[in-house]
Order: C-alpha cells, then sequence, then structure tokens
C-alpha cells in the first residue's frame, strides 16, 4: 500500500484561493510486482493535471502513472480541490526591533506598520487572531543612514498578497 501523490499545476482566477489540501479519493492504492522493485516504491504519481483561472471546486478523475511490471489496485484517482473566494483585510502591529544592546533605547518614527492582505473567507476571522510580525534591524544603524528597512515575518502561511507601510522609519537613538 502506498499514497498517491498528485504532480498539479494549478492557478487561481483573480480574488480566488486554494480551501485546504489537495487530495485524492483514494489517498493510498496498493501495488504488486516483483518485490525487489515495490520495495523501491514510496509513491504512485498521477498524470500531470494543468489548471488556470480557477473559480470553482475541481473534482476530476485522473490516471495514474504506470510503473513497468507493477499492478495497482486500480488504475485511476479522483482529485479534489476546493476553491474560496479572498476578502481583504487591513490592521496596525507594532514594530519590533531585533539585535537591540540592553543598555540602548531606540524610538522608531512611526511605532507602528499599517499593513493589507488577502486571506481565503474561511480563514478570515482566524487571521484576525494571528499575530502578525514587522521588524527592524538594530544591526542597521551601522551605516549611517537616518532610516531603518521595515521587514516583514511571522506571516502565515495562507495569507496572500501582504502589503504594508512605511517600508522604512526614522529612528533616534537615546
Amino acid at each position: 500500500r502506498v499514497p498517491i501523490k498528485t504532480d498539479c499545476e494549478i492557478s487561481f482566477k483573480k480574488h480566488y484561493t486554494q480551501k485546504g489540501k489537495t487530495t485524492t479519493i483514494p489517498e493510498f492504492i496498493t501495488i504488486t510486482g516483483a518485490q525487489n522493485t515495490i520495495d523501491s516504491i514510496s509513491y504512485v504519481l498521477t498524470d500531470k493535471v494543468t489548471k488556470s483561472d480557477i473559480s470553482t471546486n475541481i473534482e476530476e478523475k485522473i490516471t495514474l502513472l504506470t510503473i513497468p511490471n507493477v499492478t495497482y489496485s486500480q488504475e485511476y484517482t479522483t482529485l479534489k480541490i476546493e476553491t474560496e473566494q479572498l476578502t481583504g483585510a487591513e490592521r496596525t502591529s507594532v514594530i519590533g526591533v531585533k539585535n537591540l544592546p540592553a543598555n540602548i533605547e531606540i524610538t522608531l518614527f512611526p511605532k507602528q506598520v499599517k499593513f493589507t492582505y488577502e486571506v481565503g473567507l474561511s480563514r478570515y476571522e482566524e487571521s484576525l487572531k494571528d499575530n502578525f510580525g514587522f521588524f527592524v534591524d538594530y544591526n542597521a544603524t551601522k551605516d549611517g543612514s537616518n532610516f531603518l528597512e521595515v521587514k516583514a515575518t511571522t506571516i502565515p502561511d495562507y495569507i496572500e498578497n501582504l502589503n504594508f507601510t512605511p517600508q522604512r522609519v526614522e529612528y533616534i537613538i537615546e
């Protein structure tokens, strides 16, 4: 018994995204053949599936790629991909400072970033509870500039099209 692995190249229509993971039904199949051959097989791959401008769920029967001298319990699997609309959100976050020595204080202007992003409707409420991280690096003060670049960190993997402002902040070291 081995898992089925999909070979998918999927792109979505503007303002749509994938909801959850790509799945196959069944997820596993039984293979038979010479013992030394089947022992070296860790999964069975599907035919390549290429779709673009997707805005509706996909449920499609696809062929499994054959492996010489190996038989499968079935030759097909059903590919399932759920889609959902994206929605926008806008929030603010305090800018953190990395590598700040204990004996130094730094004041940033401004102290917060305003950021926007898109998220699938099913995860919108979750995105409002998640912590997003933005920071500047104290070590960059050594280059003589009056500005520090703001960088994004701790961004949930389901977030799309993240934008934030300002990209740079002024600072005073006290």
